[in-house]
């Protein structure tokens, strides 16, 4: 569930890259794919979960670490895509 997250926010992060030549599939990758992929909508019950529980430093942390993982994943894909991209049009 946070694995798909944090994969969906790569995935995103790369297509947001130089990609040359973009067209409506990789709106469709971005918007489409990635916003089914990740889930938000659970994550978020996963927290209520956790505070419903008498747990809410727990759901404090799952909230901070998601979000953590997920900015991170979003720098690295688009830090991929720059270098895949700038590596073939100066090659």
């Amino acid at each position: 569930d946070r694995l798909v997250n944090v994969l969906g926010s790569f995935l995103l992060g790369f297509l947001a890259g130089p990609i040359p030549h973009r067209t409506s599939l990789l709106l469709w990758l971005g918007i489409g794919f990635c916003g089914c992929l990740t889930t938000f909508s659970s994550w978020m019950l996963d927290v209520v979960h956790l505070i419903e529980a008498q747990q809410p430093w727990q759901g404090l942390v799952l909230v901070l670490a998601t979000l953590s993982l997920g900015l991170g994943a979003s720098l690295l894909g688009l830090l991929s895509s720059r270098m895949v991209f700038r590596t073939r049009r100066d090659g």
